[in-house]
């Protein structure tokens, strides 16, 4: 808030070069902008009125309509306030996209590499502003799954198909292409609600839900026009219950696969495939932010933590888990061509953690990704899907300073790895 008295008195008021700068980017960003800024503000201000006022649902009903006479009246006595939001994602945008600039100039021939999510808050600024593309009532989510017994139900509201289609997708244009601004890469999270999405009507459980279709063809198509436009990859997170065919048409897209180690075994065998198996057009890597890290799946760390969570309905269950896990940590040993027999006290080594890298890096596989979690052993992964506040989801903080990490003994070694590998930096 200082600062931007200080943009208002130093630059507004003078007309400098960068408030021209500023001016520019609010114009090119049009009423999207105009309106987040204004959901900001009003949240800020009707908070401070009445507090616990976390949804716009919440608020009282003349705020409902983002065109109605309230909001505008709203706008016309608070410029300033609104203002103020327009100026905090003009600063956001700026430091994004210098960052991408130093990333390229860093000799990084990708970038930067961002990720966007399923969805967003049913009482956030996207379904204020776009209510007609929302289907209220609904929770997006998953079936239950070998990782989740109980399915998962995400909280927030699914686009609605039909609505989405004759609004001629502008929603979802408009994301895709915000998204993809700063961006070499793009990860497109769970790409088979591109295809059909999970709802959960709201009251139900997850294992009571239906899939429901959406025009994939032309959401497609979407990305991959505004993927060219930007000169940007895509990559599909195509795991999960996903209908092979869809997965032939994101990869007929140019999309890339997203391939794990943890899945990508022969699942009658349950053997670990060979780094030949892989195809080229995906992107590898041992895990994600929804599953264990590699130490914490190595000591089943998760297994008790879903067991805590109630996600393992008993002991029995979570004993069955845990006699898997120790099969599978046998069946990766053997596919590294390693002692199988080492195993008994379940530590996961930068030694060991190494071998599995150097397992992927031999794919044929376009992209290898590592995980910072994975450099520095931690334990916890973390998003624990299917919770809220029963777990800390998203807030661990890293053991180590960032610009510590690259001299972390196994970074160093990943990186000569990779190079060997003639895989870049």
């Amino acid at each position: 808030r200082t600062a931007f008295k200080d943009f208002l008195d130093t630059h507004i008021k003078a007309d400098t070069e960068l408030a021209g700068a500023f001016k520019g980017y609010v114009a090119r960003q049009g009423r999207h902008l105009e309106r987040f800024a204004t959901f900001s503000a009003l949240m800020q201000y009707l908070r401070g009125l009445h507090h616990a006022l976390y949804r716009w649902q919440d608020w009282p009903s003349e705020y409902h309509d983002p065109d109605g006479p309230a909001v505008r009246e709203f706008k016309r006595k608070h410029p300033e306030d609104v203002m103020f939001y327009q100026y905090v994602q003009w600063l956001i945008d700026r430091q994004l996209g210098e960052a991408a600039a130093e990333a390229t100039q860093a000799g990084m021939s990708v970038g930067l590499y961002q990720d966007l999510a399923v969805g967003s808050s049913g009482g956030g600024s996207d379904a204020w502003g776009a209510q007609d593309v929302f289907a209220f009532g609904v929770e997006a989510g998953a079936p239950p799954d070998a990782f989740n017994l109980n399915g998962q139900s995400w909280g927030f509201p699914p686009l609605c198909p039909d609505t989405l289609r004759d609004t001629g997708y502008e929603l979802f244009i408009r994301t895709i292409r915000q998204n993809l601004s700063h961006s070499g890469a793009l990860r497109i999270d769970h790409a088979l609600g591109l295809y059909r999405l999970f709802w959960i009507p709201e009251g139900m459980a997850p294992a009571e839900g239906t899939y429901v279709k959406y025009p994939h063809e032309d959401l497609m198509r979407i990305i991959a026009l505004e993927s060219v436009r930007a000169r940007a990859a895509i990559i599909s997170e195509d795991l999960g219950t996903i209908v092979e065919e869809f997965r032939v048409r994101l990869q007929e897209y140019g999309m890339l696969s997203y391939r794990l180690f943890y899945f990508e075994r022969n699942w009658q065998s349950g053997e670990f495939l060979p780094p030949e198996a892989y195809p080229e057009s995906a992107l590898t890597a041992v895990s994600t932010h929804d599953l264990p890290t590699l130490r914490g799946y190595w000591a089943g760390h998760d297994i008790g933590v879903r067991r805590r969570l109630g996600m393992l309905p008993d002991d029995e269950a979570e004993a069955r888990e845990a006699e898997t896990r120790a099969n599978d940590r046998f069946k990766i040993l053997q596919a590294l061509g390693l002692d199988a027999e080492g195993d008994a006290d379940c530590v996961m080594t930068p030694e060991l953690s190494l071998q599995i890298h150097r397992h992927l890096g031999r794919t044929a596989s376009k992209m290898v990704a590592v995980s910072l979690d994975d450099i520095l052993g931690v334990l916890d992964q973390q998003n624990m899907p299917g919770t809220i506040d029963t777990h800390p989801n998203w807030r661990q903080k890293t053991p180590e300073p960032l610009e510590e990490i690259l001299n972390e003994p196994l970074a160093a070694e990943l990186a000569e790895m990779f190079r060997h590998q003639s895989r870049g930096r």
